[in-house]
């Protein structure tokens, strides 16, 4: 039965290792402390992240889950010197657009991350300023 257990993929180097005990793995947002894997052309490289552990999740029998958020901000004192992915409807948009490509057929799910963490700024709920700019990209993409 698919995702009775499943793993984070980050940034590591892929490993059958990694994949081969879980039913699933997922990327959790796809965020990294470099600032050249996270910041710079990040949905291109969140593409080759995608691409990379879905071929090894395939490879291994398990399914792959992608992950998508509207941006990061690490805020605790520790964190002051990680990047900051900006955040906007956009980035979320063109994230989902590269995560279809990689949906599992047999168990289509799709993990939007952090969506409620008000503390990293990677809400989707409306507010004020945004509107339901972020609810209206998941209706648009998904329907």
């Amino acid at each position: 039965m698919l995702l009775q257990r499943n793993v984070v993929a980050f940034w590591l180097k892929p490993k059958e290792v990694y994949v081969k005990p879980y039913d699933a793995v997922t990327d959790w947002i796809g965020y990294s402390r470099s600032t050249d894997e996270c910041c710079s052309g990040f949905e291109a490289n969140l593409d080759r992240l995608f691409a990379t552990w879905a071929s090894l999740a395939k490879r291994s029998g398990v399914g792959f889950i992608p992950s998508v958020s509207p941006g990061f901000i690490a805020k605790r004192p520790e964190q002051s010197q990680w990047p900051v992915l900006s955040k906007s409807p956009d980035r979320l948009r063109r994230q989902i657009e590269i995560g279809k490509k990689y949906l599992n057929k047999d168990a289509p799910i799709f993990l939007v991350s952090t969506f409620n963490d008000w503390a990293e700024n990677t809400t989707i709920e409306p507010t004020v300023e945004e509107g339901f700019s972020y609810l209206q990209v998941l209706k648009d993409e998904f329907t």
